[in-house]
């Protein structure tokens, strides 16, 4: 027989025969001293002192350590912080239920006319239906596309656009404060006010679609715009007003009128006024009878000494905005830097004291017509008005009442200066206004 195969018979029988005394120390240590001394040095699996016992052992222990360490992650990630957000909302919704008032806003990016179109269409038709959307303010701002489309960190191709853009976001982080804290203020009210802002930003395309003059953004009345940056006030059913265009949309206080937030443009606190509030200061005429009543009235019986006159054009039917493109960019800022003058003014040095020594100057806008028609008539009556004699629209001028009882009403009116800068002028604008309370 071969001397393996005599070894080997050799083992099982040793094997068998301290297997049936398994249970005495002499036999199990001589056991081990015969496995040590084989040549392929095999060590039984039942024995558990074993080296290849201990590293299972250890490698079982590190894959049940790793299985722990990715159970904590994943209770973490996805049981623990989405409950730990779950109850901040909850709380976070009874804090606003005990306030009374919630405020939510929303940023909408829409590209093309067609598609914006069809979005603020959707919002009219919900409106009429009496599906409640919440959005008590729709603010649309016109913006050139990104340089990398799908980019949202890329800049905007239009310079103007990108400068604007920060303030814009700054004015209506204000606007979201600001009306958080005038729902707040409301403790009174059984119900629970709710405030829905949407800023929709319209982008109108690429360099060369925006050059196109047959762009819908600039032949189309629901928009009618042909500067970007722009901003309008959405009123529903194809109507808009407030456009700011280019620079006046980096101007921080236009910004705060177009977003309606009512602060002292001195100390950026709610203006406070007199205990018998002034009368209105501005005031709108429709045709020239109209508009030589009104004159009359306050000069007269009033006894207003200087009066600003703003001749503009009338408003569109389609868009209620005014039909001249120039008067419809200009009445903003026009009106903006009048209030301003006027806060100055009644405030008296920022004190809130309603003391002038004369009465305020005041303004009125006056629509010379209805239409493009009737304005280049030239029978147009403000065309022919000796005084005046309007040739152009918009134009902004300072009229001096004297009142002198041995005058006629036409001698006693005296036109003390025109504005002949650029209605986008801001600062101009804004001296024009400064020197005509100086006068």
């Amino acid at each position: 027989m071969h001397p393996n195969k005599k070894h080997k018979t050799d083992d099982v029988k040793e094997e068998e025969r301290c297997l049936s005394s398994f249970n005495t120390t002499t036999a199990l240590n001589r056991h081990v001293r015969m496995l040590n001394t084989r040549n392929d040095n095999r060590l039984p699996t039942f024995y558990p002192n074993s080296n290849h016992n201990k590293r299972k052992n250890k490698k079982m222990i590190k894959q049940k350590r790793t299985c722990f360490v990715f159970f904590i992650l994943f209770s973490l990630f996805f049981i623990i912080f989405p409950t730990m957000y779950s109850i901040t909302l909850y709380y976070g919704k009874e804090r606003d239920s005990n306030n009374k008032s919630t405020v939510h806003w929303q940023h909408q990016v829409i590209h093309g006319f067609s598609e914006s179109i069809l979005y603020l269409e959707e919002l009219d038709r919900k409106d009429r239906s009496g599906i409640d959307t919440n959005i008590t303010q729709i603010y649309l701002l016109f913006m050139s596309n990104k340089v990398k489309k799908n980019d949202s960190s890329s800049p905007y191709w239009c310079l103007d656009c990108e400068q604007a853009s920060r303030v814009i976001w700054n004015v209506f982080s204000e606007k979201v404060e600001a009306s958080i804290t005038s729902l707040k203020k409301k403790k009174n009210s059984n119900s629970h006010p709710t405030s829905r802002i949407l800023l929709l930003e319209i982008r109108i395309g690429s360099v060369r679609e925006w050059r196109n003059d047959l762009n819908p953004f600039k032949t189309e009345p629901e928009f009618f715009i042909d500067k970007i940056p722009s901003m309008l006030r959405w009123n529903g059913d194809g109507r808009s007003s407030s456009l700011l265009t280019e620079r006046m949309c980096m101007d921080e206080g236009l910004l705060r009128t177009f977003f309606q937030i009512h602060k002292n443009i001195n100390t950026e606190e709610p203006l406070q006024l007199p205990p018998s509030p002034p009368r209105t200061l501005l005031l709108r005429t429709r045709g020239y009878e109209d508009f030589y009543s009104t004159l009359n009235r306050i000069t007269l019986e009033e006894e207003v000494s200087l009066v600003f006159i703003f001749f503009v054009s009338g408003l569109n039917q389609d868009n209620g905005r005014m039909w001249c493109p120039y008067c419809d960019i200009a009445h903003v800022p026009t009106e903006y830097f009048f209030n301003h003058s006027m806060d100055m003014e009644i405030t008296d040095n920022k004190k809130g004291i309603h003391n002038l020594q004369r009465p305020p100057p005041m303004m009125i806008q006056a629509q010379v017509a209805d239409d493009y028609d009737s304005w280049k008539n030239a029978s147009n009556a403000f065309r022919m008005d000796p005084l005046f004699k309007v040739a152009g629209i918009p134009t902004l001028l300072l009229l001096r009442h004297s009142n002198k009882k041995n005058m006629s009403n036409d001698n006693n009116r005296t036109i003390i200066r025109e504005y002949l800068e650029s209605f986008q002028n801001l600062k101009a604008l804004q001296t024009f206004f400064q020197l005509g309370n100086i006068t």
